[in-house]
């Protein structure tokens, strides 16, 4: 482990300064390690933030989130602490222990043995479903978060980006984005109550232990949302097809649910189209250039335009006027 105080290079010097600027812990750690390595295909992960184990000299450990400066410019920081702790004390996500804005880093409890990042396998069984759906539910019955978050005003965000960036897009991303835009207004009349929610359902934001036990991770996204986003994030995660999405929303409900299903299918092409112009603007913007950002864009909008040519979506869309 590299130790504090002994950088070998400018990036370790900039590492060590983070780490001392935790108000509460900055001072105990010795040393650390990266744990994490920046993927965008097959998953995303790690791909905001250099995730460290570091160490104090009596063995206490923690996991901490060093931001990229790409990934701060563009967070909500403080709202993400607080999200991050509010899910802590809920015990559905590990304790949130420190922060530092200026810095950019987020120290949170060390989840030890037996825990991993959760794989789409782990994560598509009934049991695995239900078991995520409670950490979910958990979430949006506790305390409202900071932000209100709207997927549809972060499609017009990242697109305008990917313009001012001059990426290459896909000759139908402008009909794709419009045809989603059209149906914002009526899904927003029919949420009936908006609700803190975690809002970003890649598997690699579910850790899961040995036993079976889950926790949620990365509040990055998180907000007061309507709570079929956050269910259509995850199904758009781990149902690869509109059928098994039916399935797991009656499953969510207890019944089939006609109504729910439409909304997480429309949320879920919302969501693919938000990743979608996301991944080509990091493709733009980011420092890891070794990360297929571009591959991994294509993939969640070639998604997005298989489901807007469904021969259901009409129906979907009909559902909400």
């Amino acid at each position: 482990m590299p130790r504090l105080g002994q950088a070998a290079d400018a990036a370790e010097q900039q590492i060590d300064t983070a780490l001392r600027s935790l108000p509460q812990i900055g001072e105990q750690i010795t040393e650390y390690e990266p744990v994490t390595a920046p993927v965008a295909s097959p998953v995303r992960r790690a791909v905001d933030a250099l995730g460290l184990k570091a160490q104090s000299a009596a063995g206490d450990c923690w996991f901490v989130k060093y931001y990229y400066p790409e990934a701060r410019r563009r967070l909500s920081f403080d709202a993400v602490v607080e999200a991050s702790d509010k899910a802590g004390r809920l015990q559905v996500a590990p304790a949130c222990i420190d922060a530092a804005a200026d810095t950019g880093v987020i120290a949170y409890e060390w989840l030890g043995d037996g825990w991993d990042w959760a794989r789409l396998d782990a994560l598509s069984s009934p049991q695995a479903q239900m078991a995520q759906f409670e950490l979910r539910r958990a979430i949006h019955a506790g305390p409202s978060y900071p932000i209100e978050r709207n997927i549809f005003a972060e499609i017009q965000t990242f697109d305008q980006a990917t313009r001012e960036a001059g990426v290459p897009r896909p000759n139908d991303l402008d009909w794709m984005i419009d045809e989603i835009a059209a149906v914002a207004e009526p899904l927003d009349a029919a949420c009936t109550a908006r609700k803190p929610a975690h809002g970003d359902g890649v598997s690699s934001n579910v850790m899961i232990h040995t036993s079976g036990a889950l926790r949620l991770v990365d509040f990055d996204v998180a907000g007061n949302d309507d709570p079929a986003h956050d269910l259509a994030s995850m199904l758009v995660e781990i149902c690869p097809f509109k059928e098994q999405v039916s399935e797991a929303v009656a499953l969510w409900s207890g019944a089939p649910d006609p109504e729910l299903f439409a909304k997480c299918m429309l949320y879920g092409i919302a969501d693919d189209l938000r990743w979608g112009l996301w991944g080509l603007t990091m493709f733009a913007e980011s420092a890891l250039s070794g990360v297929e950002f571009f591959k991994y864009a294509q993939w969640r909008l070639l998604r997005a335009r298989a489901n807007l040519h469904d021969r259901d979506f009409e129906t979907w869309r009909r559902s909400f006027g």
